[in-house]
């Protein structure tokens, strides 16, 4: 299998060869053993799933038989026996990809929550290893409501996952604050789960949560002298602004060299073209009103992630990409009606919020809307280095297709047919299709 070109782009493309491996290791990197044999040599297949916000995912197919060249055992199974200090419910394994002999590139680390048992009559049996990243273990509830007073949300946060005392760390970012004041008071209801509380200011401020090592995406860095000396690596929770904003450095992805398959859709009605926030005051005294955008002219404003790719043209938003879209159908409705189809107005409540925070719910939640006018999925040869919130540089495409997208979501499939990646992709807005240059 030939790797990905420009995202490795340390060879000369069609020159070398790679073999894609996987291995589950405990946490600190230790290989893994059942009756004494590595459970690497057992592993048919994996599919990793990582997102930008929320909890990751990853299902791995292990054989169960127990075979040698000369008998069965008996007895033949392999993982029947659910040794806690094997694989077992609760389980925490480390999930890693690479090519060949190069360095390891840790994927995710994996509480096992569910397996899977299969005894076909035509083939060998096999256990199906289900688990989900360590943001899962935010899922549980508080024994009773608890009240949170004049602490800012990263405070919270930090409360919150103190209080589920698994170990994980939140990562420090600055500021800290994204508010001059803090909230007022807050509940937090027995019956919401740690993550909905924590899910709910992301939602809100634009934000981000998950869990991710410290360099994701990078191989773990070896002992030349000791090559297969076990690597810990650490993964931290994250509560970040939309990494969206932010472009970086793209990997180019090529099509008809890196892109397998691209399937890109297109929403236009369903854009909104301003977000109202509107509710009581915190104090009990008056209300609360903010609109985003405050005009149309500023509706660019509005979104922080459209990105232009080195050296081209800059892509139409989706708020001007709307305005032409409905043009024609304006035309053939009545005045009052015409306000109807070129205005998509949405609303989100802000009871209890500040002036501050109610303006950010509207910001976001337009942006959001904003994001969803152009999203694709796209299928390239696997690399272990292409994850969720990063950006990807399309090209070959053409207008309306080429250029930079954020990537949401990320599946790593291993099995007998190959690695590959699947992307899940988003751009509020796209090039101006006018200027395809196949007409």
């Amino acid at each position: 299998m030939t790797g990905t070109a420009s995202a490795t782009a340390d060879f000369t493309p069609g020159t070398k060869l790679f073999a894609p491996q996987a291995r589950l290791v405990k946490q600190n990197g230790e290989e893994l053993k059942v009756g004494g044999r590595s459970i690497n040599q057992d592993i048919i297949s994996l599919t990793v799933t990582q997102t930008c916000s929320g909890v990751g995912q990853a299902e791995v197919v292990l054989n169960n038989q127990r075979f040698d060249a000369f008998h069965l055992f008996s007895p033949i199974w392999r993982y029947n026996k659910l040794d806690p200090t094997e694989i077992s419910f609760g389980s925490r394994l480390r999930l890693d990809l690479r090519y060949g002999s190069d360095p390891w590139t840790p994927m995710m680390l994996v509480r096992t929550t569910e397996l899977a048992f299969g005894f076909p009559t035509g083939s060998g049996g096999t256990m199906t290893l289900k688990g989900e990243d360590l943001l899962s273990v935010l899922k549980t509830r508080p024994i009773t409501s608890k009240t949170h007073s004049k602490l800012h949300e990263i405070d919270i946060v930090e409360q919150t996952l103190s209080d589920c005392g698994c170990g994980l760390t939140l990562a420090p970012f600055k500021p800290r604050q994204m508010f001059s004041t803090p909230l007022r008071t807050l509940t937090h209801e027995k019956t919401k789960t740690n993550l909905q509380l924590v899910q709910e200011f992301a939602e809100r401020m634009d934000h981000e949560v998950y869990v991710e090592f410290d360099n994701p995406g990078q191989p773990l860095p070896s002992n030349p002298l000791q090559p297969n000396e076990p690597v810990e690596a650490v993964p931290k929770m994250y509560f970040r602004p939309a990494r969206s904003a932010t472009l970086g450095e793209p990997v180019t992805l090529v099509w008809n060299v890196d892109i397998l398959e691209f399937k890109p859709t297109i929403k236009v009605m369903e854009t909104l073209t301003a977000v109202e926030a509107a509710g009581n005051s915190p104090t009990g005294r008056g209300s609360i009103n903010a609109t985003v955008p405050e005009s149309p002219s500023a509706a660019s404003g509005a979104v922080n992630d459209l990105h232009s790719a080195p050296g081209k043209a800059t892509p139409l938003s989706a708020a001007e990409l709307r305005l032409r879209a409905v043009k024609t159908e304006m035309d053939n409705r009545t005045s009052m009606a015409r306000d109807q189809v070129e205005k998509n107005i949405g609303s989100v409540p802000v009871t209890n919020l500040d002036q501050q925070r109610a303006e950010m719910q509207a910001r976001a939640a337009y942006r959001k809307s904003q994001r969803e006018f152009l999203t694709a999925e796209v299928t390239v040869i696997g690399v272990a280095s292409l994850r969720p919130g990063i950006h990807v540089n399309l090209v070959r495409l053409d207008a309306p297709f080429d250029g930079i997208y954020y990537v949401t979501q990320a599946v790593h499939s291993l099995s007998s047919s190959g690695y590959t990646t699947k992307l899940t992709l988003r751009r509020p807005g796209m090039l101006d299709p006018a200027k395809y240059s196949g007409r």
